[in-house]
C-alpha cells in the first residue's frame, strides 16, 4: 500500500479461508471510493487463489459498515448529487466463485447491509444493528434492494425496514430471516470462520460455485429457465474424467470416507451470472443523460448483439448501445495470468 493511501481492507488467509476486513479507522468503517476500489480488488484475488476456498466479510473494530462516509454525503449537498458512475455494480460480490459468509460485528446500514446482504450466509453480533437508513436521507433503496429484500424476508418485512429505516436488533433480524445466526460479540468472526472452513473442507468447490451462481442467477429466471440453466451445467460437470470432483465424491461415498475434492480449477465454466450484474455499464449513459427514454412512453427497442468478443449486448435505447459484457471471470484469469501488482496486501495467518 502506498503511503499516501491507507490500507482499508485487509486479506488474511488461514485454513482455505480468506477473511476480508474493512477497516476505516475512526470512521467506523464507512465507505469510501477508495475501500470500494480496494474491496473490488481483494475479492478478485480471493476468486483466483487457489489457497482460498471460502470467503468472510467482516469489519475491524466493533463496526461492521454503516454506509457511506458521512463527509462525503456533506459534499453533495447544493451539488451534483452522489457519484454513481464510472463504477462497478454494488452486487459484484456475486461474480465470486466462492461462497461468501458476512460476519456482521456491529453496525450495518446503506451500502454496508448492501454487501452483507450479497454473501451467502450472515452471521450477527448480539449488540450489533442493522438499518437502511434510505428514508432518512431521502433517497430510494439502493442498488436492487427493493428486489432483493422482499425475496429474503418478504415485502411487509422489507417496506417496514424501508420505510422506517429503523435499527434492527439481532433477535429480530433472526427472526425475520434477514440473517440465520446470532452469535457473542466475542465469537461471531470465529464461528463465521469455523462454518467457512466447514465449507472448505467437506465441500467440493466447484459444486459451491455452480451452486453459488445457480441460486443467484435463478432469482431473476422462471422455473424453466431454472432447469435449463441446470441441464446444461450437468452435463459440463457430469463426466468424471472431466470434473475430477464428481469421481471423487462418488467414490468417497462408496468408500465411506471424507472427499478429497480439488481447488477450483481457474478455468471452470459456471452458469451464467445474474442479469442484474450488468447494471454499472448502464449507469454511465444514465449519467449523462444519452439514454434517459421518456418514463411513460418510450420503450426500449431490441437490436442484434454487437458481436464484439465477450459482449452479448442485445439492447438499444435511442441508438445507443449498451454493452454488457462477461468481463469478471475472464477478466479475473487475466490479471491472475499476468501477475499484476494489486493494492491489498496478503497477510497470511495460521491458526495454532
Amino acid at each position: 500500500m502506498t503511503d499516501d493511501l491507507p490500507e482499508y481492507v485487509h486479506y488474511d488467509v488461514a485454513d482455505a479461508v480468506c477473511t476480508i476486513t474493512l477497516d476505516n479507522p475512526g470512521r467506523h468503517n464507512a465507505w469510501n471510493h477508495d475501500m470500494e476500489r480496494q474491496y473490488w480488488a481483494a475479492l478478485d484475488r480471493a476468486a483466483v487463489d487457489a489457497d482460498v476456498r471460502a470467503i468472510v466479510l467482516t469489519g475491524a473494530g466493533t463496526s461492521f459498515c454503516p454506509g457511506l462516509d458521512s463527509k462525503r454525503l456533506a459534499g453533495v449537498v447544493g451539488g451534483g448529487g452522489l457519484v454513481l458512475a464510472g463504477r462497478r455494480s454494488q452486487h459484484y460480490a456475486l461474480t465470486i466463485p466462492k461462497p461468501m459468509i458476512a460476519a456482521i460485528n456491529g453496525a450495518c446500514a446503506g451500502i454496508g447491509i448492501v454487501q452483507a446482504l450479497v454473501c451467502d450466509i450472515r452471521f450477527m453480533a448480539r449488540s450489533a444493528r442493522i438499518s437502511t437508513a434510505y428514508a432518512k436521507l431521502g433517497i430510494p433503496a439502493e442498488y436492487g434492494l427493493s428486489w432483493l429484500l422482499p425475496k429474503l424476508i418478504g415485502v411487509e418485512h422489507a417496506l417496514d425496514l424501508l420505510y422506517t429505516a429503523k435499527r434492527v436488533e439481532a433477535d429480530e433480524a433472526l427472526r425475520i430471516g434477514l440473517v440465520s445466526r446470532v452469535c457473542d460479540d466475542s465469537t461471531v468472526l470465529a464461528e463465521a470462520q469455523a462454518y467457512a472452513r466447514a465449507l472448505a473442507t467437506g465441500s467440493s468447490p466447484i459444486s459451491m460455485a455452480a451452486m453459488r451462481r445457480q441460486v443467484w442467477g435463478d432469482l431473476s429466471r422462471d422455473y424453466t429457465e431454472a432447469n435449463q440453466v441446470w441441464l446444461e451445467t450437468m452435463v459440463r460437470m457430469n463426466i468424471p474424467t472431466d470434473n475430477p470432483d464428481f469421481g471423487e465424491g462418488v467414490a468417497a461415498l462408496v468408500e465411506k470416507r471424507p472427499a478429497t475434492f480439488i481447488a477450483l480449477p481457474a478455468d471452470a465454466v459456471l452458469p451464467p451470472l445474474p442479469p442484474f450484474l450488468e447494471q454499472g455499464h448502464e449507469l454511465d449513459l444514465l449519467r449523462t443523460g444519452r439514454d434517459r427514454p421518456h418514463p411513460r412512453t418510450s420503450v426500449p427497442r431490441r437490436a442484434p448483439a454487437c458481436g464484439l468478443e465477450g459482449c452479448r449486448c442485445a439492447v438499444a435505447r435511442r441508438g445507443v448501445r449498451v454493452h454488457r459484457s462477461l468481463a469478471p471471470d475472464a477478466e479475473r484469469q487475466r490479471l491472475a495470468s499476468r501477475q499484476l501488482a494489486h493494492p491489498v496486501r496478503r497477510r497470511r495467518t495460521h491458526q495454532a
